[in-house]
């Protein structure tokens, strides 16, 4: 199935000018989103989605502009994704333009995210800065943002219900997905062993009491290798609820005592919260568990 993609209309301009030139920059992508992207292969967005990145000088006098992918700020993440890993995941090319007054040239961008199984059914965000490069005091820049899914229309569903689950609780849950890898049969500590944890941010005006609990892996298609657990009483948290203030942060551990049957298996649930802000449930994470034989 080919990706779909979504683009809002606008363009983004930011100019600084002295009285005598005119300078400016815009971007043919504001924010797009991309969908089954698959890890291990080159996705090249013009070709796939049929959406190039256009780069135009308003200006009245040649730039000179690189493109850059960086990691987008805690204040540019959209809910439901995750900073991209490592910006090189996305390459321009050419990343270095020179445009000439009131014209506009191509940057070729493409995706390609590393072939690793636990990358599967993920949702990331990167940001394309394409700037001029200059030593004076005027420059020019304009940002693109790209999210996209590593996984399929199941997965996509699962970013709206976490975006949707945000919204309703007033709290985000962090990671969206945690893969613990070194587990052993009997008690495990991830934050010891690991330093795998979560976060709790409060992003509404009121206190919020959340709980966390374990449920079955439902509604997403289980990574390559991994197995549904269906008996979860072996999963405990530490708090297993928590008070969060306004705009403040808590972190939870994850605590195992996995049983010996286990041994060798990967096993694949969700972390579920609720809250006092509402009888659904809340945002959600994919724990994905390996254990040793």
């Amino acid at each position: 199935m080919k990706p779909k993609a979504w683009i809002p209309i606008g363009i983004l301009l930011l100019a600084a000018f002295p009285t005598h030139a005119a300078i400016g920059l815009t971007s043919s992508l504001m924010d797009i989103v991309l969908e089954d992207i698959e890890p291990g292969k080159d996705f090249n967005i013009l070709k796939e989605s049929g959406n190039p990145y256009l780069l135009t000088n308003r200006g009245n006098a040649p730039i000179l502009v690189r493109v850059e992918v960086l990691r987008p700020r805690a204040d540019e993440l959209k809910p439901g994704y995750e900073p991209i890993p490592d910006a090189r995941w996305i390459s321009a090319e050419p990343n270095l333009l020179n445009i000439k007054s009131s014209s506009r040239m191509p940057s070729s961008l493409v995706i390609r995210v590393p072939d690793d199984s636990r990358l599967a059914g993920r949702h990331f965000m990167a940001v394309v800065w394409s700037h001029s490069v200059s030593r004076s005091l005027i420059s020019v820049g304009v940002k693109s943002y790209i999210r996209f899914s590593t996984g399929s229309g199941l997965q996509v569903k699962e970013t709206k219900r976490a975006v949707r689950a945000e919204d309703l609780h007033g709290f985000t849950l962090r990671p969206s997905v945690v893969a613990i890898r070194k587990a052993r049969a009997g008690r495990y500590d991830p934050k010891r062993k690991e330093k795998l944890f979560f976060e709790l941010t409060n992003r509404s005006d009121a206190t919020r009491l959340v709980s966390l609990h374990a449920q079955p892996w439902t509604g997403a298609k289980l990574p390559k290798g991994f197995s549904a657990a269906t008996d979860l009483g072996w999963v405990r948290f530490s708090p297993s609820s928590v008070k969060i203030k306004p705009g403040k942060t808590k972190r939870v551990r994850i605590k195992l005592r996995i049983p010996k049957n286990l041994r060798g298996k990967k096993i694949a649930f969700f972390i579920e919260t609720r809250s006092d802000a509402s009888d659904e449930p809340g945002p959600r994470s994919r724990i994905l568990v390996r254990v040793r034989p």
